[in-house]
């Protein structure tokens, strides 16, 4: 970066001090937040939302709070009484012995002493909650491939013009089977999810812990914070108050620091001259081709790997690239300004360097191509929520919550259908898990879903993957001009008549347990045993082209029970 455009960033950082914008921790700011959170708390009315808000305040509270001071001690206080109203003693307890290690106040120890032994009673008596935030759920065991530890060895990663890259089943595999089970390269969480969700590893942070400098990260441990620091946040922390600024949306800028953690890990792991150098190397060349990982594999930890995935950089838009562009200048200065991690550029004020010029610009580059990979690949860690099913563990729709942004390299290979083959699920740790929800042949794709459905329109399901993955999806149920109510009027719901075999072995299967609106079945191993074999039998009778009528729902059946089953559990409760 040249001089002038120094001083002009400089000048422009230091108005935005002046104006009040630039957010550190603050006894004030913490005050008021945790103010906030008492209103809230002290209303009549409480359910999940509230409950939920109340939590995010505090707990922004605490990250807002100067280490070791009394309003990080009152805001400790404030969680652990929320905590103890939502039936968590013991989660309670950890803050009430926080916020006594800090506080020099007789009236607030006092008053955390008599809520600890009330804790302690309630414990005693077994009064706490089910915990439903495990950090280990089992999942289906599964065989690894020998290129790709996280891919099980039932699928291999293929490449044509068609398609690019993808994954193909090398046997045939059942509904239920483990796919992948890929630990997310990065993570960051939603910009509404600050301050609920761990910054490392996007479990949801009940007793989360500060960073001791900056006022944006929350951790559900100090494991995870220790391993943000070592991985990243050592670096990124430094420029956070400069990037979420007072009147900034935090959404605006999520996939913008997530693509900082990407080259903050790459640069500390591999240095910047070598990751210049590959990326330079690799954009001379087809990178969806297999070839590109000859040197190192299937090494997903590598810079090589992350910057070989699908990025449509030549499908950007004018104004769009602008803003990319200015994104990725504004996060680069900042690390030049206020990190040591660009230490190839010459920070002298005296003399200017072509070479840091350049090398500037060429990091800019190749930031805005990470924020296209980021935005061709990245995955909404999307969870359902504990009320998507009553206390009959009958499924109930909601909306999902995303709580933040997972790049999982592999799993990106898994291409798009709007009748998928594969479901998705989270669990705990930042981790993301295919499983197959219905039969698949040898030789043939896997496909996930991309975020449309089947209650919307044809022409709506392409026109969101043209604008967000600049692809005609070509599936069956595109082909056909097929909808969820398109699909019932062609085939009624129970008139299975395309061959004798496949009548007389269904109804011998078939059962009441499965009958009516699939919504209302319930989610037991009896149900699962029954969806599975029916997906299998409808396979084996019917033609390809009339699977989707028949087996849809069965499908979506065991996506929500593969989900119930496995997927991370992390709802804040209604009731209080």
């Amino acid at each position: 970066m040249d001089l002038k455009s120094r001083l002009l960033f400089d000048f422009e950082v230091a108005e935005e001090e002046k104006k009040g914008n630039v957010l550190r921790k603050c006894s004030a700011a913490s005050t008021n937040l945790r103010t906030s959170g008492n209103k809230l708390y002290r209303s009549k009315n409480h359910d999940k939302r509230t409950h939920e808000n109340i939590l995010s305040l505090y707990s922004e509270s605490i990250a807002f709070a100067p280490v070791d001071s009394e309003e990080l001690a009152l805001a400790y206080s404030n969680r652990s009484a929320l905590l103890l109203h939502l039936h968590y003693p013991e989660k309670s307890l950890i803050d009430i012995v926080k916020a006594l290690g800090i506080t020099k106040s007789t009236y607030l120890r006092t008053k955390l002493l008599s809520r600890k032994a009330k804790c302690l009673e309630l414990i005693k008596k077994s009064a706490d909650r089910e915990d439903n935030s495990s950090d280990e759920l089992k999942i289906p065991t599964f065989t690894p491939s020998k290129q790709l530890p996280c891919v099980a060895d039932c699928v291999k990663v293929d490449y044509n013009k068609q398609f690019g890259r993808h994954m193909v089943a090398t046997r045939d595999i059942e509904p239920g089977e483990v796919i992948i089970a890929e630990t997310g390269h990065v993570v960051f969480p939603s910009g509404e999810q600050m301050y609920l969700n761990c910054s490392n590893c996007l479990r949801l942070a009940w007793t989360g812990i500060p960073c001791d400098f900056c006022a944006f990260a929350i951790f559900c441990s100090e494991t995870c914070k220790k391993e943000a620091w070592n991985a990243y946040h050592d670096i990124e922390c430094c420029i956070m108050s400069h990037v979420f600024l007072k009147h900034t949306e935090k959404s605006f800028w999520t996939h913008v620091m997530i693509v900082a953690r990407i080259l903050i890990k790459a640069v500390k792991r591999e240095g910047l001259k070598n990751i210049l150098s590959t990326a330079e190397s690799m954009d001379k060349q087809d990178i969806c081709a297999k070839r590109v990982w000859s040197n190192d594999g299937y090494n997903c930890a590598t810079f090589r790997f992350c910057y070989s995935l699908l990025s449509h950089n030549n499908c950007m838009v004018k104004d769009y690239g602008y803003i990319l562009n200015l994104q990725a200048e504004v996060i680069l200065k900042l690390l030049y300004k206020y990190t040591s991690i660009f230490n190839t550029f010459q920070k002298s004020d005296v003399r200017e360097s072509s070479d840091d010029t350049g090398i500037f610009l060429t990091t800019k580059k190749l930031f805005v191509k990470l924020r296209n990979i980021v935005n061709a690949n990245i995955f909404g860690y999307q969870i359902i929520e504990d009320d998507r099913y009553n206390d009959k563990n009958i499924i109930q729709l909601s909306e999902l919550t995303v709580k933040g942004l997972l790049l999982a390299p592999c799993s990106s290979f898994i291409n798009h259908s709007c009748y998928p083959n594969v479901s998705k699920i989270f669990m705990p740790k930042g981790k993301i898990v295919m499983m197959s929800v219905l039969p698949v042949k040898k030789g043939e794709q896997l496909y996930c879903n991309y975020g449309t459905n089947l209650s919307e329109e044809t022409k709506e399901r392409q026109s969101y993957l043209q604008s967000n993955y600049f692809f005609k999806c070509e599936c069956l149920p595109c082909k056909n001009n097929w909808t969820f109510e398109s699909m019932r009027k062609i085939v009624p719901t129970y008139d299975l008549n395309n061959d004798l075999k496949f009548i007389k072995e269904f109804k011998k299967m078939y059962s009441m347990r499965l009958n009516g609106e699939s919504k209302d079945w319930p989610i037991d191993p009896e149900a699962i045993k029954e969806a599975k074999d029916i997906c299998k039998l409808i396979q084996k009778y019917l033609q390809s082209h009339i699977l989707p009528q028949y087996s849809m729902r069965y499908a979506f059946f065991l996506e929500c029970a593969f989900r119930k089953l496995y997927e991370e559990k992390c709802s804040i409760p209604h009731s209080c």
